[in-house]
């Protein structure tokens, strides 16, 4: 009967066909739901610009499928609700939506509302969903309304816990309300809830819940208190690597480095698992072997490019930012110097137009000749010193970032330098150990081959039985090394160098050519509006 009723009322209004949402909807809701009096002629004489619509309703209209609202992206207030929609879509672009009306419809299960990510109010009440999911993302939310459908698992309202801010929930006429002390339920596990089917929820009601689901309750607030924590670290972590690669050092974090290298050396895998080589492999910074518990630290040399890498970085960012804001202080004193002089015009054309109303009362066309000649001249001196203005910052600008590009250089080549270091170093430590494992592996394989009594081994260890698969083994595994290594080294100073041009041709394009471009069209806009005003002798105050 319910479902029958709320069929019923998507019905009494609207058209009797099923719909798609089109222009022509759109601009009829606009103009129905828009400014009313000289503002709605206005804007009816305009046009709707759909991306200004902040409220919209297309309520009881049978529409069928949620499409054509992808200029709707600044829309705040969306209300759908009592037509015959099946499938929550579309509306991927309605980025601002805070509240959401998607009731008295047809809707089987919640959907494609993770970029609503501003979404506070949403309401899907007498539609058909069994399920509450997919709102992971809507982590604003504070009113949900979710009466008059299908749920009928109570552990449901388990994935509500998630939501910090949920403040009001609808959840009556669900299949789930027929189990006796549901409210209970819902009063434990949502501490935070403040009112449940438009009821408050009493401090007493929600004691007396917590006292029945005690366990359970402090059970998950436990392991969500541990998940959060992991999500913080986690936050850090990803944070921590962002930073290392604006550093350029994210290859050598911690064994990144000595990881790469073993990783790709599978000869060198093999020999380092001689029981004779462990001592050697501990003074050496790469995972050890199963039967070596510990992590050794990286190298010295490796550390020491990590923290002066994290230096040079805060360095270049400080840079940066002292750029930006001397920028910023440039554009706003001209932006004032062109204040001032546009007050100025201002003043004096008002003048002007002053004696113009009182000689025209008198008829006094060649002194009037003369004041607009001279109203001529003010345009041009304006349109001079706008001009001059914006040429100056200009100039100012380019020796700003002149000389940033220059400071920015140099520390680059200081980094780059203390990058050359630190990598021959890891070379001369990759080539001892390189040294040091060919003596050992090539001293038991002698005495393996001396010995009068052969011994068993297993597949791993008959590379030394034939001394020149050993030979060709350790150059292998020598210039794995080397390779990464290089490779490694070539990253850094080529990630290096090409953020800094992308940088400098950023400034260039951004803060040079295309603010100035549009800096002159402002100007040449507002000269010639000037001069139609002068020729039409309207002469409108601005």
């Amino acid at each position: 009967m319910l479902r029958l009723i709320c069929t019923g009322a998507q019905r009494i209004y609207g058209k009797l066909e099923p719909t798609v949402i089109d222009d022509e909807l759109l601009t009829t809701a606009c103009f129905a739901q828009g400014p009313t009096g000289e503002a709605g002629k206005l804007a009816e004489a305009e046009g709707i610009a759909f991306a200004s619509v902040k409220q919209l309703s297309l309520a009881y209209n049978n529409i069928l499928k949620i499409g054509g609202i992808e200029e709707l992206v600044n829309i705040t207030t969306l209300k759908l609700d009592n037509n015959i929609i099946e499938k929550i879509e579309g509306l991927d672009y309605l980025v601002n939506i805070k509240w959401l009306d998607l009731s008295f419809n047809k809707i089987s299960k919640i959907e494609n509302l993770e970029n609503l990510v501003n979404l506070e109010d949403l309401s899907l009440f007498c539609n058909s969903i069994s399920v509450i999911e997919n709102l992971d993302q809507n982590e604003k939310l504070r009113f949900l309304s979710l009466g008059r459908n299908n749920i009928n698992n109570l552990k449901n309202i388990l994935y509500l816990r998630q939501f910090k801010h949920l403040d009001c929930l609808t959840i009556e006429h669900n299949p789930l309300c027929d189990e006796e002390g549901y409210e209970n339920y819902i009063f434990a596990f949502l501490g935070k809830l403040t009112y449940l089917d438009y009821k408050y929820i009493l401090p007493q009601w929600r004691a007396k819940a917590y006292d029945k689901y005690q366990i359970a309750v402090d059970q998950m607030n436990e392991a969500q208190l541990e998940y959060e924590e992991k999500l913080v670290e986690a936050h850090k972590k990803a944070l921590f690597l962002e930073e290392c690669r604006k550093a350029f050092i994210d290859e050598i974090i911690g064994d990144n480095l000595f990881n790469a290298m073993f990783k790709k050396d599978k000869d060198g895998q093999t020999l380092i698992k001689l029981s004779s080589v462990a001592e050697l492999v501990e003074q050496y910074p790469f995972p050890l072997p199963p039967n070596i518990s510990s992590f050794v630290l990286p190298s010295y040399a490796c550390k020491q490019l990590f923290l002066t890498g994290q230096e040079e970085y805060q360095k270049r960012k400080s840079e940066e930012d002292c750029l930006r804001s001397c920028i910023e202080d440039a554009k706003q004193d001209s932006k004032r110097r062109a204040l001032e002089s546009i007050e100025q015009f201002k003043e004096t054309k008002k003048a002007i137009r002053k004696k113009l109303d009182d000689l025209y009362q008198d008829s006094f066309p060649e002194v009037a000749e003369a004041l607009l000649s001279d109203l001529r001249q003010a345009i041009y001196e304006l349109w001079n010193d706008l001009m001059g203005n914006e040429v100056s910052l200009v100039d100012q600008l380019e020796e700003i970032i002149t000389d940033f590009g220059r400071n920015m250089s140099e520390m680059v080549s200081q980094f780059t330098e203390s990058v050359q270091v630190c990598f021959s170093k890891v070379r001369e430590s990759a080539g001892s150990f390189n040294e040091r494992l060919a003596e050992m592996t090539l001293t038991y394989a002698e005495r393996l081959a001396k010995a009068e009594q052969p011994q068993k081994t297993d597949p791993e260890s008959s590379i030394y039985l034939d001394r020149d698969n050993l030979v060709s083994a350790l150059n292998n595994s020598k210039e794995v090394h080397v390779a990464v290594i290089d490779k490694c080294e070539e990253n850094v100073n080529k990630n290096l160098k090409q953020w800094l041009e992308n940088l400098i041709e950023d400034l260039h394009q951004k803060e040079e050519y295309e603010r100035h471009t549009n800096r002159v069209i402002e100007i040449n806009m507002y000269i010639d509006d000037q001069r139609v005003d002068l020729e039409t002798n309207e002469l409108p105050l601005i």
